[in-house]
């Protein structure tokens, strides 16, 4: 095994946060390095209680977001425990927090606090809609952020009420941005010298992934719709198979053309009429060719139909389970998870990173609430802590 150091090593992390966004920020950085310490609530940060549950009672949800972190437990509402919390702050290059709008600054680590504790720490600080106006208040789960953005309006069918998402693409997507955000800002630090406050909302982290669509709005005065599985912008779709679905998008001309000659319809391998229908200009156009596709794989399997387009260079995979998709990475090492070793032992397989850095899977464990306190927590244990509202 290749030994390669990686970029974030002797970045130290503060995280004080709970639920996803902010655990998994902190968690992308300490996959590439970084050393995080977590410091929560003597009774655990809530995610710990939260499904789903391995046999042993241990929360498999709070193993996805919080491997190889230092764990230390403090009620942070109790004065004494103030000192101990700045002499973290002042060792450390970030801080991480999605706790709410106003939270840090009652228990000791607001912006003006940590600066105060060490100029050169920077603030990661996550919400659901920034400090600002009306909805800065609002209690923000990644559904309530999914409805407020558009992205559910713009999810489903037509004839469909809207739909939320089960993947939670808020939570996930503004952790990526806070984890970027952070590194950002200890760039900055190298060069200048001082940290920065950078504030990451939920909201604007979800509609930063909707490109085209909000120019649709603004300058050209449509309103994006729920298309179904139909592609928003070139042909493509879903397709019934024998024995599942197919997802078909020939979004080159040369992809159209030879998807034509497959089906059987030589007279449609033509460049305008290519560029009619990959760009969805003529919607009888785009029926007939649904037709003769849907036409095409009665009787055919969806591997057998996905092997023979990939042969040819036409954009298409799959629809697959959760469960199928695990067992091709099982087969074909895509390396897609990780082991992590919870509290009692026993070990669970869960989403490793995004990338690596050729140096191979390193063990990764789910430490116990306060295991790493130097003396005993200031508090009882068990007892609620500083236990706030979600972000």
């Amino acid at each position: 095994m290749t030994d390669v150091t990686r970029p974030l090593e002797g970045i130290q992390v503060l995280e004080l946060s709970h639920y996803i966004a902010g655990p998994y920020a902190a968690m992308i950085l300490g996959d590439q390095g970084a050393s995080v310490c977590k410091v929560e609530p003597l009774n655990g940060e809530p995610g710990r209680r939260a499904m789903p549950w391995a046999d042993d009672g241990e929360s498999i949800y709070y193993a996805c977001y919080n491997r190889n972190k230092t764990q230390l437990a403090m009620d942070l509402g109790k004065t004494d425990n103030l000192a101990r919390l700045q002499e973290l702050i002042a060792a450390s290059d970030v801080l991480i927090t999605n706790y709410s709008i106003g939270v840090p600054e009652k228990l000791g680590f607001g912006w003006e606090q940590v600066r105060a504790a060490n100029p050169r720490c920077s603030m990661v600080h996550i919400s659901g809609f920034g400090s600002k106006g009306p909805l800065s208040r609002y209690v923000a789960f990644d559904g309530v952020v999914q409805a407020i953005s558009g992205l559910a309006d713009m999810t489903g069918h037509p004839e469909c009420p809207p739909v939320i998402n089960n993947v939670l693409v808020a939570d996930h997507s503004t952790a990526v941005q806070a984890a970027f955000a952070a590194v950002l800002a200890i760039q900055k630090r190298d060069r200048t010298g001082t940290g920065s406050f950078v504030e990451v909302s939920m909201l604007r982290s979800l509609v930063a992934l909707f490109g085209d669509l909000v120019p649709q709005v603004t300058g050209q005065h449509r309103d994006p719709h729920r298309n179904g599985n139909r592609s928003r912008l070139r042909f493509g779709n879903t397709y019934r198979t024998s024995d599942g679905w197919l997802l078909i998008a020939p979004i080159a001309p040369t992809m159209w053309c030879d998807l034509c000659r497959i089906i059987g319809h030589d007279e449609w391998a033509r460049p305008e009429i290519a560029e009619q229908r990959i760009h969805i200009h003529d919607e009888q156009l785009r029926a007939d060719a649904e037709a003769a596709i849907n036409e095409w794989l009665t009787g055919r399997t969806t591997a057998a139909a996905e092997e023979l387009l990939q042969a040819k260079g036409i954009a298409c995979g799959g629809v697959r389970s959760i469960r199928q998709l695990l067992e091709a990475n099982q087969e074909q090492d895509l390396g897609l998870l990780t082991k992590v070793a919870m509290t009692s032992g026993s070990e669970v397989r869960v989403v490793g990173p995004a990338f690596s850095w050729g140096d191979g899977v390193r063990p990764a464990v789910i430490g116990a609430v306060g295991a790493d306190n130097p003396e005993p927590a200031g508090g009882r244990a068990g007892s609620s802590g500083n236990a706030e509202k979600e972000r």
